[in-house]
């Protein structure tokens, strides 16, 4: 699993919009190119995305958002 720290900024019926607080010291990182923080950091940036949940969420609470590596291999075949 690719985990990052984002942070809930608007909740709407059973979904939740978050936007990632990692990437500040990415830019100077070396380890950049193997790191899945960097990885979900370039996908997502700092725009908010809906990701749906069943757990009662509000503005400000942080979470921890997990891609399944299969999942983003799989895209990226897709979209090459």
């Amino acid at each position: 699993m690719i985990e990052e720290l984002a942070v809930v900024v608007k909740t709407e019926n059973h979904q939740v919009w978050v936007e990632s607080r990692q990437g500040g010291a990415c830019a100077g990182c070396r380890q950049k190119a193997s790191c899945s923080t960097s990885a979900i950091g370039s996908v997502v940036g700092k725009k908010a995305v809906a990701v749906d949940s069943r757990i009662n969420l509000h503005v400000g609470d942080e979470v921890i958002v997990a891609i399944d590596e299969v999942l983003v291999l799989k895209a990226s075949l897709l979209l090459y």
